[in-house]
């Protein structure tokens, strides 16, 4: 039968399809890469619990849990995200002691990404004007952009490198509001930033990730250790670069579509948290 050097398996969405790829290829394949996710770990975000905690150094490293079995779940039953995840790394593993590695990315973002979990924010800035900001800008934030990710994902496979990998950025502790400086000068449009604090914005009845995309305070996943997978080839394009791709890709797209987008506030509810806030100020 035919052999190949390497295998990247981008496309495990279910632990089962992995078990059936591995099982099949794990005695003519040298190297196989998993492209599992930080959903894996043993965490739960995407709300307000966590927004009085400004994290300045990473909690969570490769070796930090994974999402275990829910109670009454069997193996062959089907598994949510994070748990699918976890289990296909742990197959992935078994299967090739030593010649596997395992690549955790963080949101994945740039031209091409149609879900406007980044792409609001320098669509946002272009239009310009008053912009509403959420929360503190200390906040730790991290992204990776899918060039990055998958120049890097390349380079393992080339030297064939074996372990377990976080891959999100950048390098060092990024804040949220310098990521929305930096992306803000992706466009020539004036634009300001106005802070809004979490407390104001729960009372509205508004949400992190859903509401502005990207932004989860003090989720300790949007600030992993990423210091392995610097060491092992990771590098980082600046975020302008991926905010200014972006942005071309998102004015390249249908209007419907971009109005359609399932994250981020509609200009209209924006203008009216913003009014809200300042009338709130007296």
């Amino acid at each position: 039968g035919r052999e190949w050097d390497v295998v990247i398996d981008n496309n495990g969405q279910d632990y089962r399809w992995v078990e059936t790829s591995t099982e099949l290829l794990k005695n003519s394949t040298q190297h196989y890469i998993y492209v599992s996710s930080i959903s894996a770990y043993a965490l739960e975000g995407f709300d307000w619990s966590r927004a009085d905690d400004v994290l300045y150094q990473p909690l969570v490293g490769v070796d930090y849990a994974l999402v275990q079995a829910p109670e009454g779940w069997s193996h062959g039953d089907p598994a949510a995200y994070g748990h699918m995840k976890a289990l296909s790394e742990g197959i992935v593993q078994a299967a090739f002691p030593g010649r596997s590695a395992v690549v955790r990315p963080g949101l994945i973002v740039g031209p091409g990404d149609e879900t406007n979990r980044f792409g609001y924010w320098p669509l946002r800035m272009d239009d310009g004007g008053e912009v509403l900001a959420p929360g503190r800008p200390e906040h730790a934030y991290q992204v990776i952009d899918q060039r990055d990710l998958t120049e890097w994902i390349v380079r393992l496979a080339e030297a064939q490198t074996a372990g377990v990998f976080n891959g999100t950025g950048p390098g060092e502790r990024l804040e949220f509001g310098t990521a929305l400086e930096q992306i803000g000068a992706a466009t020539d449009t004036p634009h300001t930033l106005t802070w809004v604090p979490e407390a104001f914005l729960e009372a509205q009845g508004l949400m992190p990730w859903r509401d502005f995309p990207s932004w989860i305070p003090g989720d300790p996943l949007m600030f992993v250790d990423v210091s392995a997978s610097v060491a092992a080839g990771l590098t980082f394009r600046p975020l302008t670069v991926t905010a200014r791709d972006a942005l071309e890709f998102e004015r390249s797209r249908d209007p419907e579509q971009v109005a359609a987008r399932p994250f981020g506030l509609t200009r209209e509810r924006e203008a009216e948290v913003l009014e809200a806030w300042h009338a709130a100020q007296g």
